[in-house]
Formats: structure tokens, C-alpha cells, sequence
């Protein structure tokens, strides 16, 4: 009986992911399978705002656009595994006040054409990334990055050009 329980679960979890990647993109945005390709651990929050260009491969990771923020990413781009890509940032200046009363802050993030983001790259409001860069493994890229340019640590700093 336990075995049962344990299948049931199983197939209700990967059930909710396929319903959720489905409904995410398919249904409320512009992203199509036609344009580009990614896994299903691809979790889009707020699709309506996510832009992604042609032939463009997403293994798996987090898209949060907000509700007036977009995230746009380029053509032919390569983007790793647990990526995290967030366009909202909390306020927190006001020390007086519980953080999550303070509201958030919302910019655009561009990425753009032939870049490669590596695994478990973090990328914050408000960043540019221009066409041809790189984004090394683990990186938590705060400031823009220009065109043909190599980026990595925490937080991501120019490495050379390619």
C-alpha cells in the first residue's frame, strides 16, 4: 500500500510540472515551441512578460517578469540548468520597517542575441547583457554586461573578451 501512495505522488508532481509548463507556455504568452526549445523544468512567472527569441535552448530554471517588468531574451541563446532570472528586487532601505512591507522594485532585463548563461547563474533586476557574452557557472551577475564580453563570480566580474 505504501508503494502506491509513494507512485500516486510521483505522478501527480510531474503531472502539476507538465500542467504548469503547458499552461505557462502555451497558452499565456508568446513563447512557442517553434521558436525555441526547453526543458520542463522551465518555470515562467508572469509569461505575458517574457520575450524569448528564435532557436534560443532553456534547460530548466526560474523566470519571474513582473506584472510591468519584461524579461527579453535574444536568438540563439543557451541558458543552463537552475538558472534565475528575476526582474523584481524588495526594498529594504528603510531599516525601521519589515523588508516585506517595503514593496519591490521592478526593471527589465535584456539578453541579448548568441549569449551563453551557465549553470545556476543568478541575473538581477535591471541588467543588460550584450550579444555574443558569456556568463560563467554559478555567477550573480548585478551590472551589465557588454557585447563579446566574459562574466563570472559572485558577484560576476569582467573575466576577458571572447
Amino acid at each position: 500500500m505504501k508503494y502506491i501512495f509513494i507512485i500516486l505522488g510521483y505522478l501527480l508532481y510531474n503531472l502539476r510540472r507538465f500542467a504548469n509548463y503547458v499552461i505557462s507556455v502555451f497558452f499565456q504568452s508568446d513563447i512557442s515551441p517553434l521558436k525555441c526549445k526547453m526543458g520542463s523544468d522551465t518555470f515562467f512567472i508572469h509569461p505575458e512578460n517574457i520575450l524569448i527569441g528564435n532557436d534560443t535552448y532553456i534547460n530548466g530554471g526560474m523566470f519571474v517578469a513582473g506584472k510591468k517588468s519584461k524579461i527579453i531574451i535574444g536568438d540563439y541563446c543557451l541558458i543552463s540548468y537552475n538558472v534565475h532570472i528575476r526582474t523584481t528586487m524588495h526594498n529594504y532601505t528603510n531599516y525601521n520597517m519589515p523588508i516585506v512591507m517595503q514593496g519591490e522594485t521592478e526593471k527589465d532585463i535584456i539578453i541579448g542575441n548568441n549569449v551563453w548563461i551557465g549553470y545556476g547563474v543568478q541575473i538581477l533586476n535591471g541588467v543588460t547583457i550584450g550579444d555574443g557574452a558569456i556568463i560563467a557557472a554559478g555567477a550573480v551577475v548585478t551590472k551589465n554586461i557588454g557585447k563579446n564580453e566574459v562574466w563570472g563570480g559572485v558577484p560576476a566580474q569582467f573575466i576577458k573578451m571572447r
